[in-house]
C-alpha cells in the first residue's frame, strides 16, 4: 500500500496491486510526459504531467466502483484501467498523435495485450481483456463507462483532467464539483451509468469548462504556434515509435528536447523552442478558425437554426445571425476548431451536453426523468 498525496485530490491511497503497475518503467515514464504539451512554453504553470492524471483517475475509479456497487476484482481491473489509460502517450500527448498519426488508447491496448502473455502482475488474459474495454469504452455495463464512457461522455477521465488542467492554468480550486458528480453516479436496471437530475447543472458546467478550456487553453494562437513547431520536431524522431507501437520507455519531453542528434531540422525547431524564437515563426503562419455565427448582441456562438440567443435572449434577424471568420493569407496554416458542447441532439436540432447523459429521480431511483 502507498500514500500519494494529489494536488487535487489529496491523499490518495493505491494498493499494493496497483503499486506494482505504478512503478513499471511503462508507467513512470508518464512522469516525464507534461499532461497538456506545448501548453507549458505559453502557460508557464501547465506543467503537471501524465502521470499525475493517471493516479488521479486511478483514484475516482476506485470512488466510481464504490458508488456503483462494483467491488472486488472487478474493482481492481478498473482502477488499473484507470491507472493504464494514458500509457500509450508519446511526448508532449497528443501532439505526437497530430505529428506521427498515432493513437494513444491503441497503444496503450497493445502493451496490456503484452502484458497479457506475461500474466503481469498475477492479471490473467482474460482480465486484461476487461483492463482494455476499459480504457477504450468498448463493453456492456457500467464498469466500461467509469474510465471512459463513449456513451455519455462523463467518466472520471474527464472529471480529473478538467479540474487538473484549470487548477494549473486558471488557479481554480473548485472549477467542476467532482464529489456531487460521483454522489449522483446510479447503475440502471439495464446496468448503464445513469445519474440523479439534481446533478444536471454540474454536468452543464462540466462542459462550459471543457468548451472553455478548448479556446482559451487548448487552442490558445500561442500554444498552436508552438505545438506547429513541435510537429515539426516530432517527425524528426519518427524511427522511435511507429503506428500503433508501445511507446519505448525513453520516448518522453525530455528525449525529443534533449537527446544528442545532428538532424538540422530538428536542431532548429529545438532553437525555436528553447529560446523562444517560436513567436518569430508567427509572422508566417496563418491562424484559421472555422466559419462561426454569433449574435451581434453578445457575440455568443449561435446555431444558424436558433431563432434565440441562448445567452442574451435575442431573436434572431431577418438575415439571420453575423457570420465571423478569419482567413488571413499566408503559407502555412494552424486551424483552430470549433468546440460544439456535448453531442448532436437529433430531436432538438442542436448541440446538446445532456443529449445522451441519462438521469434519475431521487425519490424514485430508476425512474428515467431525462
Amino acid at each position: 500500500m502507498r500514500h500519494v498525496f494529489d494536488r487535487i485530490h489529496g491523499d490518495i491511497v493505491l494498493s499494493s496491486f496497483l503499486t506494482h503497475f505504478l512503478d513499471l518503467p511503462q508507467v513512470q515514464r508518464l512522469a516525464h510526459i507534461k499532461q497538456l504539451g506545448g501548453c507549458s512554453f505559453v502557460y508557464p504553470s501547465a506543467t503537471h504531467t501524465r502521470l499525475e492524471h493517471s493516479i488521479g483517475v486511478c483514484h475516482l475509479s476506485r470512488l466510481a466502483c464504490e458508488k456503483l456497487g462494483i467491488r472486488g476484482r472487478m474493482s481492481d481491473l478498473v482502477q488499473l484501467a484507470g491507472l493504464l489509460h494514458d500509457v500509450g502517450h508519446g511526448p508532449f500527448s497528443h501532439t505526437t498523435e497530430l505529428a506521427l498519426k498515432t493513437d494513444h488508447e491503441q497503444a496503450a491496448v497493445r502493451l496490456c495485450e503484452e502484458w497479457a502473455t506475461t500474466k503481469e502482475g498475477g492479471v490473467s488474459p482474460a482480465e486484461w481483456k476487461i483492463v482494455s474495454g476499459c480504457i477504450n469504452g468498448n463493453g456492456l455495463g457500467g464498469a466500461y463507462e467509469i474510465v471512459h464512457s463513449r456513451r455519455t461522455g462523463v467518466d472520471v477521465d474527464k472529471l480529473d483532467y478538467l479540474a487538473r488542467d484549470a487548477h494549473a492554468v486558471f488557479g481554480m480550486t473548485n472549477a467542476i464539483h467532482i464529489d456531487r458528480v460521483l454522489a449522483s453516479m446510479r447503475l440502471d436496471e439495464n446496468g448503464f451509468v445513469v445519474f440523479l437530475d439534481w446533478v444536471a447543472g454540474d454536468i452543464v458546467d462540466l462542459f462550459h469548462l471543457r468548451a472553455r478550456l478548448h479556446s482559451r487553453v487548448y487552442q490558445h494562437r500561442s500554444v498552436l504556434l508552438v505545438e506547429k513547431v513541435l510537429e515539426g520536431l516530432l517527425q524528426c524522431f519518427r524511427e522511435d515509435v511507429e503506428e500503433g507501437d508501445i511507446p519505448p520507455v525513453h520516448w518522453n519531453d525530455a528525449h525529443v528536447l534533449f537527446s544528442p542528434t545532428e538532424d538540422a531540422r530538428a536542431l532548429q525547431a529545438r532553437r525555436l523552442l528553447l529560446t523562444h524564437q517560436w513567436k518569430k515563426k508567427a509572422e508566417s503562419i496563418t491562424v484559421c478558425v472555422e466559419m462561426v455565427l454569433r449574435c451581434p448582441d453578445c457575440h455568443h456562438s449561435v446555431e444558424s437554426e436558433d431563432a434565440f440567443c441562448s445567452h442574451c435572449g435575442r431573436k434572431a434577424g431577418t438575415d439571420g445571425w453575423v457570420q465571423c471568420t478569419h482567413l488571413p493569407s499566408s503559407n502555412e496554416d494552424v486551424t483552430v476548431a470549433r468546440v460544439q458542447m456535448g453531442t448532436w441532439c437529433e430531436r432538438l436540432k442542436r448541440y446538446d451536453p445532456l443529449a445522451n447523459v441519462s438521469f434519475v429521480n431521487e425519490e424514485m431511483e430508476g425512474v428515467a426523468v431525462s
